[in-house]
């Protein structure tokens, strides 16, 4: 017999030891994307599991013996059907997903959904669809089928993730040179005010007008985020007291500690480092941050200020291998320009970011779980419904494998 906090440490990722009231049979599930990660120690006791229901899309729970249902489960929390349980949620934070050969850029409705449905397939029941650098009429079309998307019942939409175009030109990787240029508040202002729907921006603080752009962010409720950057550190720390809390797809297109003749310079990684509410966010397909390196930020900034990121093109979740950006190539299992001069983003979906995390950063699946669900949930804020199994949360519950492998998924109490 295992004593309350033996049992505790072993399943206290609570993640999800959760049997499925109804058609399920007692399968054990957790949640993943946007229903979020929990520690059922922080919210449930957690040597009683928790047996749920779905009722309107929401979760109710109704506290039963885990040995009553999981004699097996208690012995070898791996063994029970085959199944591993813990959570995520895709921030989607997938703030990054194209899909199946689909683009947020091409702003259409038809695109969103073939797009945001290959997505869930692979975890993600919500999503911020991003678009990277984009002419004005472009964002506006996005804004538009977001809004719409927005309005349904049970919509997996959380809002707009702009990436762009106010960035720095040297660090432009694979975005759209001719479109990227310092902000214009002639242009974001009108853009702010209109679409309530955009929920983050990622701009580069080095550039001129860039305390100003992150000020209406911030009154707009809008999260200003630093990406594609050659920001100094006193350039990080004028956009963080502007109100730049976050950083985008963190170790890619900005840089790291160099040398200025025979001096050493702290670049924007180790900037944003050195201020230890900020939040950020890695790619973490293993490819774009290096397994070392992602343990790296996880040691460094931690589960809380630590969230993945997929950064996928259109090629991910699909069999084309073709992205929407005639640039870009499909090559060693990442998507880069054809001239081999940066990576372009990733075919990765959330299920392999918590397969990577675990199986080659040596993450503790509890951590890689929280890292997709509660902590982009918070960083959203949007943590009153997602990122976490509670009564009342969304229903977005996904299952894997002892290997890993997903193998449910459910979306506001839909599967």
């Amino acid at each position: 017999a295992q004593t309350d906090e033996e049992y505790r440490m072993e399943i206290g990722a609570g993640v999800g030891l959760v049997a499925y009231e109804g058609d399920f049979n007692g399968s054990v599930l957790s949640n993943m994307q946007f229903g979020g990660s929990v520690v059922l120690r922080r919210v449930f006791n957690p040597y009683m599991g928790l047996k749920m229901s779905a009722m309107y899309g929401k979760l109710t729970g109704a506290s039963k013996d885990v040995k009553t249902y999981y004699p097996d489960f208690v012995n070898n929390p791996y063994s029970f059907s085959n199944t591993l349980i813990d959570a995520s949620v895709t921030y989607e934070y997938n703030f990054w997903p194209y899909g199946t050969g689909r683009d947020f850029m091409e702003g259409t409705e038809e695109a969103f959904r073939v797009a945001i449905k290959a997505h869930m397939k692979h975890g993600t029941t919500s999503i911020f669809p991003t678009l990277s650098s984009s002419t004005v009429p472009m964002i506006e079309a996005a804004c538009e089928t977001c809004q719409k998307l927005m309005e349904e019942d049970n919509s997996p939409v959380l809002g707009l993730h702009l990436e762009g175009p106010y960035f720095n030109p040297k660090q432009a990787g694979a975005q759209i040179p001719e479109w990227i240029k310092p902000p214009v508040a002639e242009e974001y202002e009108p853009l702010l005010d209109k679409y309530p729907c955009i929920k983050r921006w990622d701009e580069a603080p080095e550039l001129p007008g860039s305390v100003e752009f992150i000020q209406s962010c911030r009154k707009h409720g809008v999260v200003a985020s630093i990406g594609h950057t050659r920001a100094t550190y006193a350039d990080v720390v004028a956009g963080h007291k502007a109100g730049m809390m976050h950083a985008t797809h963190f170790y890619n297109a900005m840089p790291v500690v160099y040398k200025e003749h025979e001096f050493k310079v702290p670049g924007t990684v180790e900037s944003v480092y050195a201020l230890p509410d900020m939040t950020v966010e890695v790619i973490a397909d293993g490819i774009h941050v290096p397994p070392v390196m992602l343990r790296v930020v996880y040691q460094i900034k931690g589960v809380e200020k630590t969230a993945l990121i997929t950064d996928s093109l259109a090629c991910a979740a699909s069999d084309e291998g073709v992205a929407f950006d005639p640039r870009v190539i499909l090559e060693d299992g990442v998507c880069k320009l054809a001239d081999h001069s940066a990576l372009a983003g990733s075919i990765a979906t959330m299920d392999r970011l918590i397969r990577t995390c675990v199986q080659m950063a040596n993450i503790p699946m509890e951590d890689a779980c929280r890292m997709a669900s509660e902590t982009p949930a918070k960083i959203m804020g949007v943590f009153d419904r997602k990122g976490s199994l509670e009564d009342g949360k969304d229903a977005d519950i996904m299952m894997f494998d002892k290997d890993l492998k997903l193998t449910y998924v459910m979306q506001m109490g839909n599967e």
